[in-house]
């Protein structure tokens, strides 16, 4: 008999109390964390308008990540033609290709989007220069471009809008290291003139 009334003793109301509330809080907890799944899975679900994939053929001199950063276009973003048309433009633009078609195709998964494009071969790549960039190294200065126009390699076509750009990522570099002047470029060619032979880089308006 004194075992059973130890027993009463253990599963008396404040113990039964405890034990009820325990019990819910494990169920909401595994509630709150089916909710949490399910609210996740509904987020990262693809949706018909997603850009889900990027292909790029034809060039030799670019990858597809590389086309991808400088498109403008970002994957798992919502995208439509005229995102795509505006990313043709923006590769056209560069100087860099003759050529430049995308198609795309809809989903239940998203879109898949595809650059044909086709080097040009016309171009000449001229060396970049820099003259006055007093704060920094020319190393520190090719690594920032690199990651500031995903298509500049060192080098830049004579034609296009490429030099505009690099000239665009310097002066962004300046104003956020809170330094003076304003950034401009000169097209070099030999004394007596022709062909081009290199940009300049320079930094105007300080002393």
């Amino acid at each position: 008999m004194k075992p059973a009334a130890q027993m009463k003793t253990l599963l008396g109301p404040a113990t039964v109390l405890c034990f009820i509330l325990m019990l819910m809080s494990l169920g909401l907890s595994s509630l709150g964390a089916a909710q949490k799944r399910a609210s996740s899975a509904r987020a990262s679900a693809p949706t018909p308008n997603q850009l889900r994939s990027l292909k790029v053929s034809g060039t030799t001199r670019y990858t597809d990540k590389e086309i991808l950063a400088a498109s403008g276009l970002e994957l798992g973003k919502d995208a439509a033609e005229g995102d795509f048309k505006e990313a043709a433009q923006h590769l056209g633009d560069s100087g860099l290709f003759s050529s430049v078609v995308y198609s795309f195709s809809y989903s239940d998964s998203g879109i898949k989007v595809e650059f044909k494009l086709t080097d040009n071969e016309k171009i000449r790549l001229v060396p970049v220069h820099f003259d006055n960039f007093v704060w920094f190294t020319e190393a520190e200065l090719l690594t920032a471009l690199k990651q500031r126009v995903p298509l500049f390699k060192d080098s830049l076509p004579t034609s296009g809008r490429m030099a505009d750009r690099v000239n665009e990522a310097l002066q962004a570099l300046l104003t956020e290291r809170h330094l003076p002047g304003r950034v401009e470029f000169l097209r070099q060619s030999r004394q007596d003139g022709g062909e081009l032979i290199g940009i300049e880089y320079r930094v105007a308006e300080v002393s």
